[in-house]
């Protein structure tokens, strides 16, 4: 019953998904929101992603993933880096014919920002880039503990590539020095808006390799880590730990870090990938607020003085 019900309300989402597609043919800024989903929606499939009156309401459309079914459309057939894996996947299918913003959220959104489809509804046609969520974080590689070595291998794995340093790991420590633990400024959460322009700022052949390391791959780095460019090496008494983990959980944890790796990897760098920041980020001010939503608009986080 519960697998009959499930494939009901996908028809008709894909009913209501055709309708908001024609409607926002007429549009000239076409928003798309892609929700990251697992098994969350095996019962139910929330209103806004299934009710083409709310869509067009907030002017957007919904491209959905799933990693349940092989044979069935859009199927991802990996699931380690949380959400990064759908948002990535994405990226890379529709690099050539990117939406003007694209809207990445989780299954639930509403649980880190319960006036998200309204903020949707508030997108100001000069947006770039912008988290969903407003939890402004400071944070080290040094807070994983036992796993700080893997984290901080995939953080300097990650910055190789958008710094296109792949081939020049002294430029890499010369910017990241072995002396500390990686500092970063950044809004938790992982959930935000990304414009057709900051996508093309990197090549595709960038976000394939992200999309691998990040969402393909068992772990983000494979083989024995390059210890003598990590501060954690040092730091925990040069003790090589062996190539990171697929899974901890053997170890009685109660977190999974070895998934964990990539995704809370790509939630810390999601400024740097995304947006194109450096690793301490100035949390957004109002002018940038205003430069991705429209003023006064309900839930916009930009708000204009009269």
């Amino acid at each position: 019953r519960r697998v009959t019900l499930f494939w009901l309300n996908l028809m008709l989402f894909i009913t209501g998904l055709c309708f908001v597609l024609l409607v926002s043919k007429s549009l000239a800024f076409t928003k798309v929101l892609v929700p990251s989903v697992f098994n969350e929606w095996e019962e139910t499939i929330p209103d806004w992603a299934s009710d083409p009156a709310l869509m067009a309401k907030h002017n957007y459309s919904v491209f959905l993933y799933q990693k349940l079914h092989p044979d069935r459309p859009n199927y991802i057939p990996y699931n380690r880096g949380g959400e990064a894996s759908v948002f990535l996947t994405y990226i890379v299918d529709h690099y050539d014919d990117f939406p003007d913003v694209a809207i990445f959220v989780h299954a639930r959104p509403e649980d880190h920002q319960p006036h998200f489809l309204s903020m949707i509804g508030c997108i100001a046609e000069t947006a770039d880039y912008m988290n969903f969520n407003f939890q402004n974080m400071y944070r080290s590689t040094n807070y994983w503990t036992k796993a700080e070595l893997w984290e901080e291998q995939c953080w300097r794995d990650i910055l190789k590539i958008v710094w296109d340093l792949k081939n020049n790991t002294a430029e890499l420590t010369r910017r990241v020095p072995v002396n500390s633990p990686i500092w970063v400024s950044f809004v938790a959460c992982h959930q935000f808006l990304l414009s057709r322009e900051m996508v093309r700022r990197r090549p595709i052949e960038q976000w394939k390799d992200l999309l691998l390391i990040l969402g393909q791959q068992d772990t983000c780095h494979i083989g024995e880590p390059d210890y003598e460019n990590l501060h954690a090496y040092y730091a925990w008494g040069e003790k090589k730990v062996g190539p990171e983990l697929k899974s901890m959980k053997q170890y009685g944890e109660v977190r999974d870090y070895g998934r964990l790796i990539q995704a809370v990897s790509a939630e810390h760098l999601a400024h740097v990938i995304y947006g194109h920041y450096g690793l301490d980020m100035d949390f957004p001010d109002m002018k940038k607020k205003c430069l991705n939503f429209i003023p006064n608009c309900p839930h916009s986080p930009c708000i204009e003085k009269a």
